[in-house]
């Protein structure tokens, strides 16, 4: 219920965050707020349940991964009990952007 906390954890123990959903959800603008205070790059990838995965961002995703030397990627966003499918959606944005790194 509190995940607060457990948000800024994330935030710092990563070197940057990738944002996926809607990122007008509370939990979302939060991450976004401690991103901007503790000077952490961060990226949205908007998605809705029912839209299919985001191919169109992935080279950029992959040159924000190098340009920001990140190591320790935070993955924040929607409940799959909030957004039905943002689960499968994630995996297979991270294996496409991923898999050439």
């Amino acid at each position: 219920a509190a995940y607060q906390p457990r948000t800024k954890s994330n935030v710092l123990d990563s070197d940057g965050t990738l944002i996926f959903g809607n990122p007008k959800s509370p939990g979302c603008k939060l991450t976004i707020k401690l991103a901007k205070e503790n000077k952490k790059p961060f990226m949205i990838i908007g998605w809705q349940t029912g839209d299919p995965v985001p191919a169109q961002p992935i080279l950029e995703f992959q040159q924000w991964i190098i340009n920001n030397k990140i190591e320790t990627l935070n993955v924040a966003g929607n409940r799959e009990s909030k957004q039905p499918g943002i689960f499968n959606a994630v995996k297979e944005f991270l294996i496409l952007g991923l898999k050439d790194l």
